[in-house]
């Protein structure tokens, strides 16, 4: 078939997933080819770049042993590899239909250890050696080729991160641990070793070291398990060669042979000896293995005790635990690598965790959760790499959860949308309310993460973390539950890395750890540091392939100069290397060095003066490059990378290749190998890191002062340079980083006015995500960025910015700083309605700590601007609350409640602010006192009869609902408000009301409908309140219905379960009156099932009930007394102590004023009635 030009293709001779292999010939002469065509007529740009990956590499490798490389042709819209056509077969097809001899084999081997040698002597690295891809011609002379060079690399050596099984590079049947990306441990040729050595292994015993079949089965038996030996499976073969292949096969690099050409020695002994004797006799292994590398040993010297600590925690998170584990140390000590060994182990101990890592970072510690957002981040690459059932079902898992949540978790980690999908708008709620919501659904979103498999998140550096990042580890990791019907999810290990010294009793990682513990938190601690004489020696003894004795006086002179820090005396033991102070002997096989001449030398006085050096060896435009990135922080991408250093991304990954060949950076995704045309490349999003924070550290310090600045101008300058469109908000906060560290340099005022429009942009987003310290330090820059001119260049910026500053400074904690921002305002404001507009955010802020007093004067200032005047004394707010009663009547002008639900909306301005203030002020209810309360309530019923309604109208109908039924007695009435507020609030969808509207109905229904109609109320607004975030009318709602449930009669054990899901559900959202209530009902439960101490006692499961009625003394704690006797004269009237209850009746009723004629109190008549009854007349008096 003729499908390139200049070649004739036959049939196809092999099938995978993206290609098609034919068999052709050349046209032009008729030389035999084999042509690898891409099956899509479309292919995607991974695909077409792998196939100029391959070819570029095998062009490279001009070798006998490997497949040649004729061309790379265009064809259709793609491109195809031509290749010569060896005449052979792979090996795969060989051996499927015959068993090879041993000599066979061991003249396949030794070739293929040849051809491996001479391809690693050429720094590139195969990574997928198996018998599909090695091509063989049985007759004779044996020829044996190597192909299939995809998925290649020309580093020394590679990290593979942790993924699912289906999504890692390679093949799983052959693959190394350390490709598996669970080891902790790097790629390099010895990982070719391996994968030769369970392609042998197959070659002698007829299948692959570990033949089963599920993947995750697979990557554990690589990590943990050791094959039989050939020789136990097939006696055959001999001794000597069941070594050489289980050398090969050793879990740690260290113990395999340490290059090709050793092996290929050893092999070649076995042939001469079977050629020679007939059999091949024991020998000495490894005798001329001297790779000649200095390889740093990658085991982990003197961390035992620490790495059980941290596997112990593991293991109790598998097991259900939730617990964070800190490990300090200074910089370079090993915490990164000590908690890299946790796959290793877990995958050891067939423990199936997610385990996603993020990092703050020094010039990012004002960008909230930039740490969790890389957690995040990696979690949804992990659950994406994984199978489509998969994907699904967690999907729907983290859907349920998040409910109509979820866009606040998208708009943290844009990347969520992905897994997510579309999320729905989430309305704007006050600033408790937000934080609640906030805090549930990242709650509810890792109990679901968490429910089928255990989850482990390490945080890196956590002395760099914003406040609001730190404030998530109480909610992560005590009392996670999700919901009043939900108990506490575990299975969850965060892990915390910080720098000894950096954390002092203030930092606010030692405030989070307090409030962790406080909340009954597991925290572990680890301390790591440096490493001591003995283990230095060790390790370079490790390193060097020598004995300890003869690496001791090395050691300790590299143990004085580094302190026993591991990173810095592995970069000494590097930098020794380079200049040619640690040299290998070729005719010694051996490395060799001269203790005086390195003491002569010197070593660097410290590691980043050690990195700065290494770097400025590189080329000019390779340190250029790496100094940019280190601008942008420790992760960059290339994109912006190639922007900043004004080349094209492939130039640019040229310009870089010189620091990831030194190990100073690191790539983060495969496809930095596959950047060959800016046109494929444009697509791959590759992104780099820097090998520790040292060698960033260093970076960025070379850096001139003045030119330091001059790059991070030069980046926000580019990116400012977006014209009128807005700033891509994945990249806001990275954005402003820049641009805010040189904004006295931005001369140009439509550069000023941009920047505090981000800003503010900043400021909102990361309040949405209650990050208020980092949201008021972005207003502080937006306002810092138009100056004093602002006020006249751009008014209504310069007010947004500061109303946004004072609500955060407030919420962050600094109320001075936000009163001295309310008092610049209100002179500012412009209008009426905007001066009302700063009074109303008064009130709210007040109202969230409390300030009853002060809200409502900041209220009532505001009500003034509109005409509305609210009376100061008792007497007078008294009459002008009858009067504002007798103009709802006149307003409503013969009409019924029910008929106002279709009225107009409210259109004039000033009406609509008005609303909004009275909304605001009465939502704490009788509170702010009860005359003052329904002055309000009538005030507002007024204005929307007179204007219209608005979103806020429901709440205003439920409002004077309630204070109809529980202060006027007006039962008719409050039922045809509580009906109109149900139909507005249908009409209006204001979420965030539905659980006050649902709950206060559910209040005072039982005035007009069965008690048990109002359950379904309650139990609405629990979930309306779980949705909105609205936790106080949440907890009333829970406390409410679990006493209607037991005064109703339900099952004691649901109600007694009930209960106690809402103690815990109340004690984490701090509604201590609900608290005390449901553990009242709880405890009565108790008693009635005969739990308790006696028939009258509450005493039982750590429930002491003479400390419980001492904590409740005081006006402050009157309903809950109230709720203890009543419930004390129930259980004492059904155990027929008639006096006693009528005691404890008596108790309840003198704290009755506090029921404000709530449901209990109709139970209290009913008791008391019934113990009246039941107690008889009182005696008559005794005769004189």
């Amino acid at each position: 078939m003729a499908l390139l030009s200049r070649y004739t293709l036959d049939e196809p001779i092999h099938e995978g997933r993206s290609a098609i292999l034919y068999r052709g010939r050349r046209s032009a002469d008729g030389v035999p080819i084999v042509a690898k065509v891409l099956r899509s007529e479309y292919p995607e740009p991974r695909e077409i770049a792998k196939l100029r990956h391959e070819f570029a590499i095998l062009k490279q490798l001009v070798l006998p042993g490997v497949v040649r490389a004729h061309a790379l042709e265009k064809h259709h819209h793609g491109v195809a590899l031509v290749l010569e056509d060896t005449g052979g077969r792979s090996l795969a097809q060989v051996i499927a239909r015959e068993r090879l001899g041993l000599e066979t084999v061991l003249r396949i081997a030794v070739s293929l250890a040849d051809t491996l040698g001479a391809v690693h002597q050429r720094n590139v690295i195969h990574k997928d050696i198996k018998p599909h891809n090695i091509l063989v011609r049985m007759d004779e002379p044996l020829s044996v080729k190597l192909a299939d060079f995809g998925i290649a690399t020309r580093l020394s050596q590679e990290i593979q991160r942790a993924q699912a099984p289906d999504a890692l590079e390679g093949t799983l049947l052959y693959m190394a641990p350390e490709q598996t990306g669970r080891m902790n441990r790097v790629v390099d040729r010895r990982t070719d070793l391996y994968s030769l050595g369970a392609t042998l292994y197959e070659l002698l015993t007829g299948k692959p070291p570990f033949p089963v079949t599920d993947p995750l089965e697979l990557v554990h038996s690589h990590i943990a398990r050791t094959p039989p030996p050939p020789r136990a499976l097939a006696p055959e073969v001999p001794e000597v060669v069941s070594d050489i292949v289980m050398k090969l096969l050793s879990k740690a690099a260290e113990d395999r042979y340490q290059s090709a050409q050793g092996l290929k020695h050893d092999l070649a002994a076995c042939l001469e000896r079977l050629a020679s004797t007939a059999r091949a006799a024991p020998f000495s292994l490894g005798q001329r293995d001297a790779s000649g590398e200095l390889r740093l040993s990658q085991k982990l010297y003197g961390r035992d005790a620490e790495l059980s600590t941290l596997a112990s925690a593991a293991l109790r998170a598998a097991a259900g635990a939730a617990e964070l584990v800190l490990i300090s140390g200074h910089a370079g000590v090993g915490k990164s690598a000590l908690v890299g060994e946790l796959p290793r182990i877990l995958t050891g101990e067939r423990r199936s965790f997610l385990l996603a890592a993020g990092k703050f970072e020094e010039l990012s510690r004002g960008t909230p959760y930039v740490g969790v957002a890389r957690v995040l981040q990696d979690v949804v690459r992990q659950i994406l790499a994984e199978p489509a059932e998969a994907i699904a079902r967690q999907r729907a898992a983290l859907l349920r959860a998040v409910g109509q949540g979820g866009q606040v978790l998208v708009d943290l980690v844009p990347e969520l949308a992905l897994l997510l999908g579309p999320q729905p708008p989430v309305p704007e709620l006050g600033p408790t309310e937000a934080q609640n919501r906030f805090a549930l659904v990242v709650q509810r979103f890792f109990h679901a993460l968490t429910a089928e498999r255990p989850l482990c998140l390490f945080l890196d550096d956590l002395q760099w973390a914003d406040p609001a990042s730190l404030k998530l580890l109480p909610l992560l990791l005590a009392g996670r539950a999700s919901g009043p019907s939900e108990g506490d999810g575990g299975h969850l290990l965060v892990i915390g890395a910080a720098r000894a010294g950096e954390v002092d009793a203030a930092h606010p990682l030692a405030t989070a750890l307090d409030a962790l513990r406080e909340a009954g938190g597991a925290v572990r601690a680890i301390e790591l540091g440096p490493l001591p004489l003995s283990d230095v020696t060790r390790l370079i003894a490790d390193t060097l392939a020598c004995g300890e004795e003869r690496a001791a006086p090395l050691a300790e002179l590299v143990f004085e100069r580094t302190g026993g820090n591991p990173f810095f005396l592995s970069q000494v033991l590097l930098a020794l290397h380079e200049a040619g102070e640690l040299a290998f002997d070729e005719r010694e096989g051996a490395f060799s060095w001269d203790l005086d001449r390195i003491r002569e030398r010197g070593l660097a006085g410290d590691v980043v003066a050690l990195m700065a050096s290494k770097i400025e060896r590189l080329a000019p435009e390779t340190q250029r490059a790496l100094k940019l990135a280190a601008c942008v922080g420790h992760e960059f991408t290339l994109k912006l990378l190639a922007t900043l250093h004004g080349k094209s991304p492939v130039e640019t990954g040229r310009d870089l290749w010189g620091a990831l060949r030194e190990g100073l950076v690191l790539p983060r995704d495969p496809e930095y190998r596959l950047l060959y045309d800016d046109t494929t490349a444009a697509s791959f999003d590759v992104s780099y890191r820097f090998l520790h924070d040292r060698i960033h550290q260093a970076a960025y310090a070379l850096i001139e002062g003045d030119l330091r600045e001059e790059a991070h101008l030069t980046i926000g300058r580019l990116l400012l340079a977006s014209g009128d469109r807005e700033v891509d908000e994945d990249h806001l906060f990275a954005a402003l980083r820049h641009l805010n560290l040189v904004a006295a340099r931005l001369d140009a005022p439509h550069e000023r006015r941009r920047l505090g429009a981000w800003n503010l942009t900043a400021g909102r987003k990361a309040k949405a995500a209650t990050a208020y310290h980092a949201a008021a330090a972005y207003l502080r820059a937006g306002i810092a960025a138009l100056g004093e001119a602002g006020w006249e260049a751009q008014p209504d910026l310069a007010f947004a910015l500061r109303l946004e500053r004072a609500e955060c400074e407030y919420l962050a904690g600094d109320h001075r700083a936000s009163e001295r921002l309310f008092d610049e305002l209100l002179p500012r404001a412009g209008t009426r309605v905007e001066r009302a507009r700063v009074l109303r955010l008064r009130a709210v802020l007040y109202l969230t700590s409390s300030r009853f007093a002060d809200a409502v004067s900041a209220g009532v200032e505001a009500l003034a601007l509109f005409g509305i005047d609210v009376p100061s004394g008792e007497g007078a707010l008294g009459a002008a609350f009858a009067a504002g009663l007798e103009e709802v009547s006149r307003n409503l002008a013969g009409r019924s409640p029910s008929d106002l639900a279709a009225a107009p909306e409210m259109t004039d301005p000033d009406a609509r602010a008005a609303c909004e203030i009275l909304s605001t002020l009465i939502q704490p209810g009788p509170l702010i006192g009860p005359v003052l309360y329904g002055f309000l309530n009538v005030t507002q019923i007024n204005l929307f009869l007179k204007h219209g309604h608005t979103e806020l109208s429901a709440y205003g109908a439920v409002s004077f609902g309630f204070m109809l039924a529980m202060v006027l007695d007006r039962h008719d009435e409050a039922r045809a408000f509580s009906e109109l507020a149900l139909a507005l609030q249908e009409r209006f969808r204001n979420d965030g009301l539905a659980c006050k509207l649902n709950e206060l109905i559910g209040v005072f229904s039982h005035f007009f409908r069965p008690v048990r109609a109002s359950l379904a109320y309650l139990d609405r607004a629990q979930q309306a309140g779980l949705e909105s975030g609205d936790f106080l009318y949440l907890s009333y709602a829970l406390f409410h219905a679990v006493a209607i449930r037991l005064c109703a009669g339900d099952e004691l054990g649901a109600v007694r379960a009930d209960a106690g899901r809402g103690v815990e559900l109340t004690r984490r959202t701090q509604v201590a009156i609900c608290e005390a209530g449901l553990l009242l009902v709880k405890q009565a439960a108790a008693s009635l099932a005969g739990d308790t101490e006696g028939p009258l006692s509450l005493n039982g499961d750590g429930f002491d009930e003479a400390a419980f009625v001492e904590a409740h003394r005081g006006p402050d704690a009157e309903f809950v007394a109230c709720a203890y006797y009543l419930l004390k004269a129930e259980l004492a009237y059904l155990h027929e102590e008639h006096a006693a209850a009528l005691a404890m009746a008596a108790e309840a009723e003198a704290r009755s004023a506090s029921g404000n004629n709530l449901y209990l109190l109709t139970e209290l008549s009913f008791y008391t009635c019934l113990a009246t009854l039941a107690a008889g007349p009182p005696p008559e008096p005794a005769a004189p």
